[in-house]
């Protein structure tokens, strides 16, 4: 299984202004800077969480269809037409396949493809990479575009991009580089990592 972004998010799930009254700082100097620690550490909590924070879309390359196809990055948006699935046939032409013929998953973490009540996946080219679905996920924008995002994970990323605002360099035990260890605060997402078998 190969897994790629598609499009990025363009949004972030904490705004420099709140970094800013999280921080005590007035001064609106130093705001391209807080906008860069603020996505740095949406990045690590993504990546620690395995989780799509904003919306963003991916997509998953297989060689063939399989009973259940997972889709990576939760939460998997729950509207079907931001689900594509497409295939190489077996003549070796591109082919989008019918939502009729599958299931989506959203509940699941991460969310599923499964194969519809009484239908059979299409023949597909004996090649690699020959079937691709794109999607969309991350925790949606409410009606008034404010953020969705647990406020946990929220918190999380406003004291990381706080910790890198106020220690721009590594923390050094003489001549070595040491990693920020992990505390309480780290705690705040272990209730969203996405487990995996």
């Amino acid at each position: 299984m190969i897994l790629r972004i598609v499009t990025e998010t363009t949004g972030d799930p904490v705004s420099v202004l709140e970094l800013r009254d999280h921080l005590r700082v007035q001064s609106t100097e130093d705001d391209y800077l807080l906008r860069s620690y603020i996505r740095a550490a949406t990045k690590l909590a993504e990546n620690k969480t395995k989780r799509a924070l904003m919306p963003q879309t991916w997509k998953v390359i297989l060689d063939d269809f399989i009973d259940t196809m997972e889709l990576p990055r939760p939460p998997l948006s729950t509207s079907s037409a931001l689900v594509a699935i497409t295939y190489l046939d077996a003549t070796g032409g591109s082919t989008t396949l019918g939502s009729s013929v599958y299931q989506i998953d959203s509940e699941s973490e991460p969310g599923r493809i499964l194969l519809g009540y009484d239908q059979a996946w299409p023949e597909v080219y004996e090649q690699a990479n020959s079937v691709t679905i794109q999607y969309t996920c991350g925790y949606p924008l409410s009606t008034n575009s404010t953020v969705t995002v647990p406020e946990p994970i929220r918190l999380w990323i406003m004291v990381r991009a706080g910790q890198m605002y106020e220690y721009r360099t590594p923390l050094v035990d003489g001549n070595v580089p040491r990693e920020l260890p992990r505390d309480y605060i780290d705690g705040l997402l272990d209730p969203y990592v996405v487990m995996t078998i």
